[in-house]
This record gives structure tokens, C-alpha cells and sequence, in this order.
């Protein structure tokens, strides 16, 4: 932390607004990662989760379940990385 005495406060413009947004859900569902479920592959998941990111591939948001099972570390990367690589450009949106 940068405040206190003796010390300056750091110059803040304040948090910058992403120039776009995308946000996809990613499953295990059948032992299986998929992208983009639809309502019944999302009804059977075994994991279920919900992720945005900007433009630069920053997460916003990460929201995961283990529906009907837990995940370890490994697989909530696996799915992270599936989720930023397979979201498509048509899914992102300028926040002009």
C-alpha cells in the first residue's frame, strides 16, 4: 500500500473501462470439456462455469460449479484457457 506517512499516494486516473467484453460458459459435461453450452448440455454438466474477459483477455468475471462433481486446479486452467481461446470474435462487444 502506497499511503501513509512519509509516503506519496500514487497518481490514479482510475480504473479503465475494457474497449470490448466477451463472455462464453465452458462444461464438463460426459467427461468431456465443451464450449459455449447450450441449455441441455448445460442441464447434464458435471462442471459448469461462466466466464468474461476483455478484449486483452483479462478476466471480469469467473463463475464455476461442480454440479455433480468437484474439479481440481488443472481442470478449472483447462477450462479457463478453453474459455478465452474459443470465444469468438462475433461474441465481443465495444463498450463505446
Amino acid at each position: 500500500m502506497l499511503s501513509g506517512r512519509g509516503r506519496k499516494r500514487a497518481a490514479s486516473k482510475g480504473p479503465s473501462a475494457p474497449r470490448s467484453i466477451a463472455a462464453t460458459s465452458v462444461g464438463l459435461v460426459d467427461g468431456e470439456m465443451c464450449l459455449d453450452l447450450d441449455y441441455d448440455e448445460d442441464s447434464i454438466a458435471e462442471v459448469d462455469m461462466n466466464v468474461v474477459c476483455d478484449g486483452v483477455g483479462r478476466f471480469i468475471e469467473v463463475q464455476g460449479t461442480g454440479e455433480k462433481m468437484p474439479f481440481n486446479r488443472a481442470r478449472l486452467d483447462a477450462m479457463l484457457d478453453l474459455a478465452v481461446q474459443g470465444t469468438p470474435s462475433s461474441r465481443r462487444y465495444s463498450a463505446a
